[in-house]
């Protein structure tokens, strides 16, 4: 049985307005990984939700400044187990995941004795070495991965322990990836930089068309290189 861990947001116009002479486009989504859903969720200040009948997360949001409303499905460590769980009373023993490298890596922590024994209420959340970055020129690290923390519910009318279904999940602290602040963006403009030089013959050629276009330029040298060549 192939299972996911992975997430799709999905995106609609605020309103839905249709135009005489044009055909209706029909919601948009892109595809997430678990950190990336959490990364949205918390930037939003969304609250998460385990739908009741699918036992799946899911959250929405608004962005205003595009005029769009966001609903973000995802499959996390704690719809995994359920469907394990699922699974294993149809008698079905062998599970591959897709997609690996987007999944909730807390999930690993289940094991193959499904699962973790939940004697608390408390299940970390924790995110993958992803990096999220921020629009702009510049970089800079602004923040190091953290991990989340979540409350989770679990049937009490399951006598079973290795039955029992997770019904209810609340994310108190979502977990984030590492953090790469980029600032400085202006439209329209493009940022020029020369690799391995400097270069006899094409390093002049373009420092001369530089000055011309009173253009500016970043140039990458290689130390070897820049001994060896005269100024």
């Amino acid at each position: 049985m192939r299972v996911g861990n992975y997430g799709y947001d999905w995106t609609l116009s605020i309103p839905i307005q249709k135009t005489a002479g044009t055909a209706c486009r029909g919601p948009q989504y892109r595809v997430l990984s678990v950190s990336d859903s959490w990364q949205r969720a918390s930037d939003a200040d969304a609250d998460l939700d385990l739908d009741y009948d699918t036992l799946n997360p899911h959250f929405e949001y608004i962005d205003e400044d595009n005029n769009q409303r966001h609903v973000v499905w995802f499959l996390d460590a704690v719809s995994l187990l359920d469907e394990m769980r699922g699974a294993r009373e149809l008698g079905l023993q062998t599970f591959a995941l897709w997609r690996l490298g987007a999944e909730d890596s807390s999930l690993w922590n289940i094991g193959t004795g499904l699962p973790i024994r939940i004697r608390c209420r408390r299940w970390p959340a924790a995110a993958r070495h992803d990096v999220d970055t921020r629009r702009g020129r510049y970089s800079a690290r602004h923040r190091p991965a953290a991990a989340g923390k979540r409350t989770v519910e679990v049937d009490t009318d399951e006598p079973d322990p290795r039955k029992k279904l997770i019904i209810d999940e609340h994310m108190d602290v979502y977990p984030r990836t590492y953090t790469i602040e980029q600032y400085g963006y202006h439209p329209k403009e493009l940022a020029l930089s020369f690799d391995d030089g400097p270069d006899p013959k094409w390093t002049p050629k373009i420092l001369d068309i530089l000055k011309q276009k009173n253009a500016k330029g970043t140039f990458f040298l290689i130390a070897p290189r820049a001994l060896t060549t005269s100024a």
